[in-house]
This record gives structure tokens, sequence and C-alpha cells, in this order.
């Protein structure tokens, strides 16, 4: 056991001996900004919820309150990248510390859930990173069923603020999850919490009007007899990692699993926690895979794919480096240099990653991470580091195979020259299918020209070393449609015959026109799907295409800031 742990735990036991949990308060303050709604007392005179914010004063609590070990605990962690753990140092989140609280007091303890994250030996969850709560409540219709917990510990909706997803409605989900749960799970007690605080410019203010409707939500669940508690999390504050993240750190989570265990006791106290029925039999229900009516029929779901890599995050770019044709992950930094991970093969169409390390390739130059793009120049199956100025001049390093499984990256020299243009106006995709990656000069309103890539290795061969590529102008490869913006833009294999399409995406909710390349302006022009794909419910910026299962087509994928990746598997497209 880790000293933080022991340490923690210390502490809890002497929160025990003096916290007096009948006691009815109102919680303290978080920050200057978030006054979290009060715990109120409930028809037996009860509070709702646990106030575990409540100064360390009154009575212990009886008895009846500590007598957990005669209890067996079936706990299902469910949630989004908080229950995951993001952004602990062992990933194990708030799960490590609750177990070992309800281990060393509880007769048995089993956490459970389709997940497996963390160091922890008992590390099974269901926290799906990136997750809405009508996702969870997917989630949840598939696992709740199977494993019959008895407690569920249920932190959910900041995704949903983060998405700006139909604020309005979603206490009105989560009631319906915890319904959903209850059905699912007849002898389970739910501990619904109140969402940890998070340090992003204007979210927080949705944070509390969401907590505020929480204490309703769970006095009429209880009116209806149904063992559902309210868990004060104001403990957890802005400083403890949430300055500019939703996830906190090492000693947040650690609060986080004291307000935990306080509710268990609290509705152990209450005479709430049932022996659990015993585990169901696993079923085709598969959690996180199966026909998204949200973006069409042409689409399958994959739910979050990558969580992200924790800590600052960089900026993510889903890019082919090791010429398998799946693509794999990469956060690029500030100061130029990225890590990355193997897409290596999973469960159908879903990756298992495999981290190769991180790369400096232009430790040389002074490079900032804006400037860093990946392209295949040569068509060797590997995208290639490029460093674009501000006025697209392209400098290469050529993504040779290394030693042990890592990348190695070769000086090729400035590979493009042309001043004429911004950086910002510059992207890269073969839409010849030759394999090697064209060099796009996407105007305000959408109208493209492509500069071919004409990279000869014969050429190559003659010269004794790399020789840079060279380019051929095609004027109006694509004349832009109606609606159209350089920000609308995204070019991507969407049909398999190794030409990049002409795919346009809605400002708001990423529904999708495609175009598929049938030759480009002049040569056979473009083939017009609307509606591709339909709304997702993302912002424009988080969508981005790339083949993620390697079966030619690309995907749809939703990067979140923090570095998350969300896919919906290419079946075709509407």
């Amino acid at each position: 056991m880790s000293p933080r742990r022991k340490a923690h735990i210390a502490w809890l036991i002497s929160v025990v001996a003096a916290l007096s949990l009948t006691a009815v308060g109102v919680a303290a303050i978080r920050d200057a900004d978030a006054v979290p709604a009060p715990c109120h007392p409930d028809v037996d005179g009860r509070p709702d919820c646990v106030d575990t914010k409540k100064q360390l004063t009154g009575a212990a609590p009886t008895a009846q309150g500590l007598a957990l070990s005669s209890l067996d605990i079936r706990l299902m962690p469910l949630g989004d990248s908080i229950t995951y753990g993001v952004e602990s140092a062992d990933r194990n989140g708030y799960r490590d510390e609750l177990y070992d609280y309800l281990k060393g007091n509880a007769r048995h303890v089993n956490f459970v859930g389709s997940a497996k994250t963390g160091s922890m030996k008992d590390n099974d969850h269901e926290g799906h990173p990136g997750d809405r709560i009508d996702e969870i409540a997917g989630v949840a219709d598939c696992s709740v069923p199977r494993y019959q917990p008895n407690v569920v510990t249920l932190h959910a909706g900041t995704n949903d603020i983060s998405q700006n997803s139909a604020l309005p409605s979603a206490p009105t989900r989560l009631r319906n999850l915890v319904d959903q749960t209850l059905a699912d799970s007849p002898r389970a007690t739910v501990l619904v919490a109140q969402l940890i605080p998070i340090g992003k410019a204007g979210l927080q203010s949705r944070i509390d009007a969401y907590n505020a409707a929480l204490p309703a939500v769970v006095r009429d669940l209880q009116d209806q007899g149904k063992r559902v508690l309210l868990v004060d999390m104001s403990r957890v504050l802005v400083t403890d990692g949430l300055q500019s993240d939703a996830h906190p750190n090492d000693d947040g989570y650690a609060k986080m699993a004291a307000a935990w265990y306080e509710s268990v006791l609290e509705a152990n106290r209450r005479g709430w926690i049932q022996a659990p029925l015993p585990e169901n039999a696993p079923t085709a229900c598969s959690p996180g895979g199966s026909d998204d009516p949200a973006l069409g029929a042409g689409w399958r779901t994959l739910g979050v794919i990558a969580p992200g890599y924790g800590g600052t995050p960089g900026r993510t770019i889903i890019a082919e480096l090791n010429s398998d044709k799946r693509a794999d992950y990469v956060q690029v930094y500030p100061d130029g240099s990225f890590r990355a991970s193997a897409n290596t093969v999973g469960t159908p169409g879903k990756p298992d990653w495999v981290d190769v390390g991180r790369y400096a390739p232009a430790a040389q130059l002074t490079v900032s991470g804006d400037e860093v793009r990946f392209a295949d120049l040569n068509g060797d199956g590997r995208d290639d580091y490029l460093v674009v100025g501000s006025t697209s001049v392209v400098r290469a390093y050529l993504n040779v195979k290394g030693p042990g499984g890592r990348l190695a990256f070769v000086p090729w020299g400035i590979v493009f020259r042309d001043a004429s243009f911004n950086r910002n106006n510059l992207r890269f995709a073969d839409v010849t299918g030759d394999g090697r990656d064209d060099l796009l000069r996407v105007g305000a309103k959408g109208a493209v020209h492509a500069y071919r890539n004409m990279w000869d290795p014969a050429t190559e061969r003659q010269a004794g070393k790399p020789q840079p590529p060279a380019w051929r102008l095609w004027l109006n490869w694509a004349g832009g449609t109606r609606g159209s913006s350089l920000e609308a833009v995204r070019f991507a294999d969407g049909d398999g015959d190794g030409k990049a399409d002409y795919l346009q995406v809605s400002v708001d909710g990423g529904a999708v026109h495609a175009f598929l390349n049938r030759g480009g302006g002049g040569n056979g022009s473009f083939q017009a799907r609307h509606d591709w794909a339909h709304e997702s419910g993302y912002p424009r910026p988080y969508i981005q295409f790339a083949d993620i299962s390697g079966d030619g087509k690309a995907d749809y994928l939703v990067v979140d800031r923090g570095g998350a990746v969300r896919a919906w598997l290419n079946r075709g497209g509407n």
C-alpha cells in the first residue's frame, strides 16, 4: 500500500470517528464561483445526501453505520473518464482508495464492470472517457443486468456539460439512468455524485446549475422508496488539478474516494445495502459497439477508443506511422516533440494501443507544435514528420523503421517552397491514389488547388540519397461547394478507392456531406453523397477522419481537447 493511500486511510478513520452522518448541514462553498446545493432533510428526518464537506464535529457514527463486516459489496464504478481514472498517476482514479476503505471493513468486496484499467488488482469498472449520460446509460443497460451490483457509484454529466449537449434535460437523463440501473439490478443502492468542479472558462456555471437540480431528483426517487443517495463532492477543489481540465490529480481522486466511502456507510446505516443477486451469464450485448442511429445506418459506433495520455495534453493527430494501414495515435507538444502509440489489432475494428515512445526529429531547430504535420511523401506507407513554416515552406524528416519497434527520422531538407500562402491554408492528402500525399491549398470558401506529388524513386536511386518530391500544380482540383469554408473541409478516403475525397463538415453538430473523388476537377469530377454522416452532436473542430480499422475507409473520429478519441466505424457511409 502506498504511503499516500495509508495517509488517506488514517485521515478517513479520524473522520469516521468524528463525523455525524445524521446531522443536517449545508455544504461549504467550493470556491468563490461555485456554491453547491445544500443537503435537505428527508421525510424521515435524515438528509437526502451525505454532506462530506461538513465540519468534523458531533457524535461518532452509530454501530449500525459502521457494521459493514457482515456485508458482501459488489460495487460498480459507473461514469466517464473520471471513473476511468484519467490523470491519476496509476490510472486507478478514486477506485483504489475506495476499494481499500471497503476492504478494511466489509466481509467481501468485488468491483465489477466490463472495463479494466489501472494498477490495482480488482480494476474492473464502467468508466468510459468522453461518454455523455445517454451513452453511459447504453453501457449500463448491457453491464448492470449481467453483474447485478448492490452498490453503484455514479458520477456522470461532465461530458454533457463540456459538449453543451441538451443541458436543460441533463438532470432528467440522469434520473432515467438511475431508474434504469435500479430496474436492472433490483438490490442496488445508487450513490449519485454532484459533479466535481472544473477550471475551464465558462463551464463552472453549467456545473453549478446541473448540481443544483440533483437534490430534487434524488428526493423524488427517495419518495418512491428507491435506494438513491446524493453525494456532495465539494471537498474536491479546483486546485486539485482542475485548473484547466476536467480530471483531478491524485489528491482530488483521494477526496472523491473518501466521499464515496462515507456515502456507503450512510446507505448501510439506512439499511439499504442488500446481499447482491447472482451474476448473470454474458450475453451478446456489447458495450460501445452497435449501429449508431445518430450518424446513420452506414456507421457503427465504437465509443471511446483512446482515453489520451493524461497530464497536459498536446495537439492530437491521428496518423499512419508504421505502414500497417491502421492509423496511429499521436500527441504533438508545444516544443514540436511528439509521443505516439501504435494501433494494434483489438476487438473487431477497435484498437489496442502500444506506446512507442516520444520523439523530437527537429530538436536542432526551434519548432513549435503548431508547425508540425504528418504526411507520407514517398509512398512507403509511413507518414513523415513535417515542419511547415508560417508561409508554407515545408521541411521534412523521413519516417523509417527504428530498432526495437521504435520509429526513426532522417532529415530530408526543405521539400516545398511557396511563400505565397499561409500555413493554415495547407493540407496534405493523396488525391490521385498513387500512395503519395499531395499538397492542397484550400481557399477561404473551400476551393482547392492541388500540387501533385511527383516524387520519383528512380531519381533518388540515381542520386544515391533521398531526393525531395517535384510538385505539379493542378488548378481548381475542387471548386468548393455551397456553404463550404476553410474550416469545414476535410480530406480522407471515404469509400476505400485509395483517393482522398472532399468532405464538408457542418459547423455545429458534425454532419458530413461527402463529395467522392472521381478524378477531381476536369477529370471525372466528384460524386455527391449528401448526409454521408448525420450529426454526431460534436463541434466541427473536434472532427477528424482516419482509417483506424485497416479496411481502407476513413472512419469518423471525435478528438476532444484532452486527447480522448471517440470513433464511428465507416461501413460505407449513408
